[in-house]
């Protein structure tokens, strides 16, 4: 499970259903990052803010943390 936080927040920002879902559901596996100029991300250029290079980041994210071995296609 991806969690994305809103604009001006952070990954903090879902603390409690991390907690939650750690306590809860283990066998979930919860990523929750800051995205691009929030919480402890890097700034970055100002022209790099965009919701395209957001959706990029998230990509990035997804490829980092999921494991291919279990990816399997739909069809």
């Amino acid at each position: 499970m991806v969690l994305l936080h809103g604009l001006l927040g952070d990954r903090d920002s879902w603390r409690c259903q991390i907690s939650h879902l750690a306590s809860h559901h283990p066998d979930i596996r919860v990523i929750a990052y800051d995205q691009r100029g929030h919480g402890r991300s890097d700034r970055g250029c100002i022209l790099s803010n965009t919701l395209g290079q957001l959706a990029r980041d998230l990509d990035a994210v997804i490829d980092m943390t999921t494991p291919t071995s279990t990816m399997s296609p739909v069809g």
